[in-house]
């Protein structure tokens, strides 16, 4: 199964009711667009919409404290001219994260399963564990949103698909 790749990120961006990034890897026609996005607090500041130049249609497909994640399906392809824009609830000084995964071989209808989520926040020394939920069918994405304020390092423990692959960035929160 081909894996995602990341289209396009921006790390504490600033303290605005709106944040945008562009593409910088294009995406691909037909391909889901997945939109991670995270907060360096824990109030109840939610994503208001998430937009492209495009005009590809997402919706909420899981969110826990301070991070969601979004999905447009059978997407039109953005290119490097283009931009994703994320609409918070509210403006304020936190740190805002947003992260733009093309997504090859996604279903192109329904292809949301009800989210697991291991809840946060959870401390530094504190390991996240998702041991429930199966695929409803062969060859489904998991895809992990890992928001960590301390900046980079590498998630251990996705070893069990041998398609598994991590992509790691990281910024520290101020």
């Amino acid at each position: 199964m081909p894996v995602p790749h990341l289209a396009a990120s921006a790390f504490n961006a600033a303290s605005t009711a709106a944040t945008t990034v562009t593409v910088t890897s294009a995406t691909t026609a037909g391909n889901a667009i997945i939109v991670s996005t995270s907060l360096g607090l824990t109030a109840s500041v939610t994503v208001a919409g998430v937009t492209d130049t495009k005009g590809n249609s997402y919706s909420k497909a899981a969110s826990t404290t301070a991070t969601e994640a979004w999905v447009a399906l059978n997407t039109t392809a953005l290119t490097t001219s283009d931009s994703v824009t994320v609409t918070w609830s509210t403006s304020g000084s936190w740190a805002k994260n947003v992260i733009v995964a093309d997504s090859p071989g996604i279903a192109t209808v329904q292809a949301v399963d009800p989210a697991t989520a291991a809840a946060g926040p959870v401390t530094s020394s504190t390991a996240v564990s998702v041991t429930s939920g199966t695929p409803a069918v062969t060859g489904d994405l998991a895809y992990f949103v890992i928001n960590s304020g301390n900046g980079g390092g590498t998630p251990t423990g996705l070893a069990h698909s041998p398609s598994s692959r991590p992509v790691t960035t990281g910024q520290r929160s101020t």
